[in-house]
């Protein structure tokens, strides 16, 4: 991919108001694909696109936040997002969200809550989901038949 002549293009759209076009904008800033990294304008870029709702931008300033990045580290606004995600049907972020509870970081640990979420993401075909789900609940249920 011509990642220069992508970003032409992709610039006009998410100036347009493109949420789609914001996101990979976003993502194309913080990889440094055809830019420079730029970890502003990624996280400005995603934040347009989080605006209107767009699952995809919202679960990446999710895992922005959740890594550290730059020192803006910060579990609770991951959790924030991945929710905020999650809720729209999002797989991705409701695997991040179950394996959020399931750690407790950003939320109280809750593993009822991290089955429910991670469930869902298996669900849909998440694979990584569907292992820490079956995880999570084999130790509970050994935990529980004692």
């Amino acid at each position: 991919m011509d990642f220069v002549e992508a970003m032409k293009w992709y610039l006009m759209a998410a100036k347009n108001g493109d949420a789609s076009t914001q996101n990979k904008l976003g993502g194309m800033y913080f990889r440094g694909e055809g830019v420079p990294k730029n970890r502003q304008q990624a996280v400005k870029w995603l934040r347009l696109a989080a605006r209107q709702g767009f699952s995809l931008a919202l679960n990446n300033l999710g895992r922005w936040y959740y890594e550290e990045n730059a020192g803006y580290m910060s579990y609770f606004k991951a959790f924030k997002f991945f929710r905020m995600a999650a809720v729209q049907g999002d797989v991705i972020a409701q695997a991040n969200l179950g394996i959020m509870y399931a750690e407790g970081k950003g939320v109280t640990r809750n593993l009822a809550e991290a089955l429910k979420w991670l469930g869902l993401a298996a669900e849909q075909g998440d694979s990584v989901a569907k292992a820490q789900f079956e995880a999570i609940n084999s130790v509970e249920l050994s935990v529980r038949i004692r």
